[in-house]
């Protein structure tokens, strides 16, 4: 699949990534600045190994200090994996995943990550399956809350067309946003 020079990049962004998420698993907040930068290269690293069959998108709100301010890392990396493996690779038209983080307030931020996949019910072969993913950041969630004694939110939901056809899915975060 790669040839030498896409080889080198691909290693490249693959040794960056994973110096940052070494990095950052060591730290309760990062600045929403480096999250996006862990995601971007992560992106791009799936961009090459999948010979850029998706585009991606990621939005700030410009309320945010992204340099000052910070959430907890590694919220979004694993949905955007699973509506890679189980949503958009599913289907033959253009795959898209945004992903938006919008300030609620001088505490909270709401990270959102949509895509134009399968939708959820379509990616699981039970229905009441959930996948790991889902488990482990929900479980985060209930730690982030005891620690900051900040509320949290954890939302996903199949997003429909007019005739209730499934259009892709749609998770939605509530995070802690703290001075970093």
């Amino acid at each position: 699949k790669f040839g030498a020079e896409k080889g080198n990049e691909y290693l490249s962004v693959f040794s960056k990534l994973m110096r940052q998420i070494l990095e950052f698993s060591r730290e309760k907040f990062i600045s929403i600045d480096d999250e996006v930068e862990t995601l971007t290269n992560y992106l791009q690293m799936q961009q090459m190994l999948h010979q850029d069959k998706f585009t991606y998108q990621i939005e700030v709100d410009e309320n945010l200090a992204t340099d000052m301010e910070g959430i907890p890392p590694m919220f979004a990396q694993p949905i955007i994996e699973n509506a890679l493996e189980h949503g958009l690779f599913h289907k033959s038209a253009e795959n898209h995943i945004h992903i938006a983080f919008q300030k609620l307030n001088d505490q909270q931020i709401k990270l959102t990550i949509s895509d134009n996949g399968t939708g959820f019910q379509n990616a699981q072969s039970e229905v009441n399956h959930q996948s790991l993913s889902t488990v482990i950041t929900r479980e985060r969630l209930e730690i982030l809350e005891k620690q900051t004694q900040q509320k949290t939110a954890y939302q996903a939901q199949n997003m429909l067309d007019a005739l209730g056809k499934v259009m892709g899915a749609k998770v939605e975060l509530d995070l802690p946003l703290v001075a970093v």
